[in-house]
């Protein structure tokens, strides 16, 4: 028991300084829905961009995610030929929350 206790304790440790590195994302909308309803939609510059959510792939932009548990999430969205975007959200009960995400083309290098 005590050494799940501690393999806990590390992850969340480890989860918490990896959290550091990436930064808040706001959302560029935000309307109310019913009680503790939870609504996230991801859009992106870029059709089609792979979208992740705490590491599992949720489908590809535009997607929309429902009834996810209030709190904090790693979103990615990434696309081959452009550099991810990795943002911590939040996410509140009675909200839809709309997030946009603008992917950068990679630098092909100079021959």
């Amino acid at each position: 028991m005590k050494k799940i206790a501690f393999v806990l304790a590390l992850a969340l440790c480890a989860l918490s300084l990896c959290a550091e590195d990436i930064p808040a994302l706001q959302p560029e909308q935000v309307t109310a829905l019913q009680d503790y309803a939870t609504q996230i939609a991801v859009r992106a510059n870029v059709r089609k961009a792979a979208v992740f959510l705490n590491g599992n792939f949720e489908g590809v932009s535009p997607v929309t995610l429902r009834n996810l548990m209030r709190g904090q999430y790693h979103l990615r969205v990434e696309k081959t030929g452009y550099e991810a975007q990795d943002y911590l959200i939040t996410v509140d009960s009675g909200c839809a929350q709309t997030y946009y995400i603008d992917l950068k083309k990679q630098e092909t290098p100079a021959e």
